[in-house]
């Protein structure tokens, strides 16, 4: 066995409000310690369901660590692929930038994961307090992240 960070959606409808999310993290701990080892208390991250498209602002209260056998962890790393956009928020005058963990498919690309952020299906709030509006054509960085570290926090 090993424990897995998990998120779950904050969206009642979804079936990651229950079901959570797997998270990106090397060396996978045999044991439950307290604490764990990761987040730190200061960690923030902005991270897309991959169910219901909804962003919402984590932070290490909304993580939680559970046992998973090493063949469910090595399944869900073969079949799930994390990226990171890089943006700014494109609301008139703000231009925050912005840091967006999306977890996809493994065969997913980033061209794909481009075009799911401008097609007009994702919703919520940026860390800025704007409602999330599509990056404009150009603007937005897409990168495959790695399960080698966890998703890093935007306040670093």
């Amino acid at each position: 066995m090993r424990y897995c960070p998990s998120v779950f959606c904050s969206n009642t409808n979804c079936r990651l409000y229950s079901g959570g999310l797997w998270l990106p993290y090397p060396n996978l701990p045999k044991t439950k310690s307290d604490p764990m080892p990761w987040p730190t208390d200061v960690w923030r991250a902005l991270i897309l369901c991959p169910e219901c498209k909804q962003v919402h602002i984590r932070t290490k209260a909304d993580i939680r660590w559970y046992a998973r056998t090493d063949e469910d962890c090595e399944g869900y790393r073969l079949y799930a692929g994390w990226f990171c956009a890089r943006f700014q928020c494109a609301v008139s005058g703000c231009g925050t930038p912005v840091e967006l963990h999306v977890a996809m498919g493994a065969d997913t690309t980033t061209q794909e994961v481009d075009s799911l952020l401008r097609s007009g299906n994702v919703e919520g709030t940026l860390p800025c307090g704007h409602s999330f509006v599509p990056p404009r054509p150009g603007r937005c960085k897409v990168v495959r992240e790695s399960y080698q570290q966890p998703i890093r926090s935007y306040s670093q």
